[in-house]
């Protein structure tokens, strides 16, 4: 092997590591988009239960109570919205991850044709002067 197809190798082969660090690191990032959904979750739940609290409290008065228990099953409701809108929003940001991802692995096909086309054009010259 000559030295600018195990240059260009290697260059393929240094051009794949930094995709593939790009790439985790972009699923690193979805990672910590998720851990925070997961905390906004949790913060939703806590507030939930200081809702279940108040609810608790109030219970000498049965009118009261049942107007906020009313409010407490809309906030829920509200809340099933809220988690619903953050899943579509993941879900939309992994589909665009995967997008740009499906991208650079085209990019990458690319190159690793053109040089192979680069090392058969070579042979065939190196296999016509030998002749």
């Amino acid at each position: 092997m000559d030295v600018e197809t195990s240059g260009a190798i290697e260059q393929l082969g240094r051009r794949i590591d930094a995709l593939e660090g790009s790439l985790r690191g972009e699923v690193g990032l979805l990672r910590g988009d998720v851990g925070s959904l997961r905390g906004e979750v949790g913060s939703l739940s806590s507030d939930v239960g200081s809702l279940r609290g108040e609810v608790g409290s109030l219970s000498s008065d049965v009118g009261s109570l049942r107007g906020e228990v009313g409010s407490l099953s809309s906030d829920v409701g509200s809340l099933r919205g809220d988690v619903g809108s953050l899943r579509s929003e993941l879900r939309a940001g992994l589909a665009e991850t995967r997008r740009h991802s499906d991208v650079l692995f085209e990019s990458l096909r690319d190159d690793i044709r053109m040089l192979a086309e680069g090392f058969a054009t070579l042979t065939a010259r190196l296999d016509s002067s030998r002749r």
